[in-house]
């Protein structure tokens, strides 16, 4: 089995996989509904009480649907073109393909290791094993001494580079803040943080 062989197979199954784990994220309804519980740090958290998410704090459940939306609608297809075009040798599908893969790593990283633990745990593992190996062999083909002449002098590196900056300094603004001298409980309400979400239930 080749290297483009092994790839296409990898791409194949997270597209399978994928969708059927987003989905389920965004069409399950099943459940009690929104219900409140007291935490072992005496907080009450509301909690979500439907689907696949039912048994995480609301505003997390509502950011792990918002995820398999674009995961569905955008990431899902991004997949299915890119690897047409990196199977006919296309250098712009092989990079938006790579970039995907990376996407979809960097997704279920979070799935797999925050507050996602549910009855689709495996397939969120499986999306992390596959989209790791689908990223290294994508990213292996490329030849790092030739990669900048597919980019011209004009390609927007500081609008980029600025981007990111800007998203990862929100980002993290926005995550856990722990008064270390007094309580260790976060100022805000928020529970996405593991070492938060873990012990919602006793």
């Amino acid at each position: 089995m080749n290297q483009k062989t092994t790839v296409t197979t990898l791409v194949t199954l997270i597209i399978l996989i994928g969708a059927l784990a987003s989905s389920c994220g965004i069409f399950s309804k099943s459940g009690p509904g929104p219900f409140q519980h007291q935490s072992i740090r005496d907080q009450t958290v509301d909690i979500y009480g439907r689907g696949i998410y039912r048994h995480l704090p609301a505003d997390v459940a509502i950011q792990g649907i918002a995820q398999d939306f674009i995961t569905l609608f955008v990431g899902v297809p991004l997949l299915i073109i890119s690897l047409l075009g990196y199977r006919k040798n296309s250098v712009r599908a092989h990079f938006v393909l790579s970039g995907t893969a990376g996407y979809f790593l960097v997704t279920y990283l979070f799935y797999t290791a925050m507050a996602m633990y549910n009855i689709l745990f495996l397939a969120y593992t499986g999306l992390l094993g596959l989209s790791f190996f689908a990223l290294f062999l994508t990213l292996k083909e490329f030849d790092p001494a030739s990669v900048s002449q597919y980019f011209s002098h004009q390609a927007p590196t500081k609008f980029t580079g600025g981007f990111y900056h800007t998203d990862n300094q929100s980002g993290h603004d926005s995550m856990c803040i722990f008064n270390s001298q007094r309580n260790p409980v976060p100022a805000r309400k928020h529970h996405a943080c593991v070492i938060r979400a873990a012990p919602v239930c006793r």
